[in-house]
């Protein structure tokens, strides 16, 4: 029996976890930036709404990245 079926994980559940929090962190910086380039063409400010805005997807997405894996270690320690 291997090491991930005696522990009663599933390596594709695994796998499904982690995919979920490289997506989300993907798009946080895709929405960041899709909404800076709106705000862009809107308030007539190229390129700052869409430099501020990727940032803050940036750190938005870095943040809720560390807080599922922190959420996914949490989980497995009580298993």
């Amino acid at each position: 029996m291997s090491a991930s079926k005696r522990s009663g994980h599933n390596i594709w559940v695994l796998f499904g976890e982690l995919s979920a929090v490289a997506w989300e962190f993907l798009g946080s910086i895709i929405a960041g930036a899709v909404v800076g380039y709106f705000a862009d063409r809107y308030l007539d400010s190229s390129p700052w709404g869409l430099i501020g805005f990727t940032l803050f997807g940036s750190c938005s997405g870095l943040y809720r990245m560390v807080r599922m894996l922190r959420q996914l270690e949490r989980r497995s320690n009580e298993e």
